[in-house]
């Protein structure tokens, strides 16, 4: 399934004018991301590759992100994707509460570059993640798009009102039933 995320109305970034993300599932805890991001990619500061690992403070720069929860729980996940294949995942017990390293396998990220177009696929697993997956999981997915300047657009499927901020309860818009992964 494809969504089109949505540019933070606060976001002075505007070199990319589209971001969307496929939602794809390979097992009842294997997910795949595909972001695309769409615009004048010449524009944006985009990491440069490194051997894949896990790594801190990507959301500092262009990253695309991954927030999931159990349908009525507090605690959720999060993993921060980064175009040079550095990653982070996290867990949280409760809104930016309780905030520890997530213990699950390195995802695999790739990256595709286009003079317009980036595509970046994650293929992450859930195992070890403290989710109920056999509930109803909602999924939130953001962007940060850093541009030249320095100047960033916030891009999510849905945007709590005030300020951008991606782990609102009200940005895990996207449902998930059980019956919809294998």
């Amino acid at each position: 399934m494809r969504l089109n995320l949505k540019r933070h109305e606060t976001s002075a970034a505007e070199a990319v004018r589209e971001v969307s993300v496929e939602i794809d599932w390979l097992g009842p805890d294997r997910l795949v991301l595909t972001y695309e991001l769409v615009g004048d990619l010449s524009q944006i500061m985009v990491p440069v590759a490194v051997p894949p690992a896990r790594t801190d403070n990507l959301w500092h720069h262009t990253c695309l992100e991954a927030f999931i929860r159990a349908e009525g729980a507090e605690n959720y996940i999060e993993f921060n994707l980064s175009p040079s294949t550095a990653w982070a995942a996290y867990r949280f017990d409760a809104y930016r509460q309780g905030m520890a390293d997530l213990d699950v396998p390195a995802p695999t990220v790739m990256t595709e570059l286009w003079p317009d177009r980036l595509r970046l696929t994650a293929y992450l697993s859930l195992a070890g993640a403290p989710l109920d997956l056999s509930a109803v999981l909602r999924l939130s997915a953001t962007a940060i798009v850093e541009e030249a300047d320095g100047a960033k657009a916030f891009w999510a499927l849905t945007h709590p009102p005030g300020q951008p901020e991606f782990h609102h309860v009200d940005g895990f818009s996207h449902r998930i039933p059980p019956s919809d992964r294998p």
